[in-house]
C-alpha cells in the first residue's frame, strides 16, 4: 500500500513537471500566429512558412552541433535571429515589421515560439 502510494505521487509529479515544460511552436503554428496578428497575405504566409521550416531545421542543427558549449550555441543562435529577423524584414511590409517589432518587445523572456501552457 505504502510503495502504491509513492508511486502514485511521483506519476503525478512527472505529470505535472511534463505540462509544465514549454513546448516550441511548430514552423506551421509560428506562420499562424503571424497570419493573425499581421493579416499576412497569402504570398507572405507562404514565405514566413519556408523561412519558419528551414530556421526550425537549422536550430535542430546547430544544438546537434554545438552539443555542450553554451557559449558557441548563443552565437550560433543570435546569429540565427539576426538573419531571420532581416528576412522577415524583406518579406513584411514596413508597417507589419513594426507590428512584429512592438509584439516581440511585449513578450516576456522566451514568449514568442512557445505554445501557453
Amino acid at each position: 500500500m505504502k510503495i502504491r502510494s509513492i508511486v502514485l505521487v511521483l506519476a503525478f509529479l512527472v505529470g505535472v513537471t511534463a505540462l509544465a515544460q514549454p513546448q516550441r511552436m511548430t514552423p506551421q503554428e509560428r506562420t499562424d500566429q503571424l497570419v493573425k496578428q499581421l493579416a499576412l497575405t497569402a504570398e507572405q504566409k507562404v514565405k514566413v512558412l519556408e523561412l519558419f521550416t528551414k530556421q526550425d531545421e537549422a536550430r535542430q542543427k546547430a544544438f546537434a552541433d554545438n552539443k555542450g558549449d553554451r557559449e558557441a550555441m548563443r552565437a550560433t543562435m543570435q546569429k540565427m535571429r539576426e538573419e531571420s529577423t532581416k528576412k522577415l524584414k524583406a518579406i513584411l511590409t514596413e508597417e507589419q515589421f513594426a507590428k512584429l517589432e512592438k509584439l516581440r518587445s511585449e513578450m516576456p523572456p522566451g514568449g514568442m515560439g512557445r505554445r501557453p501552457n
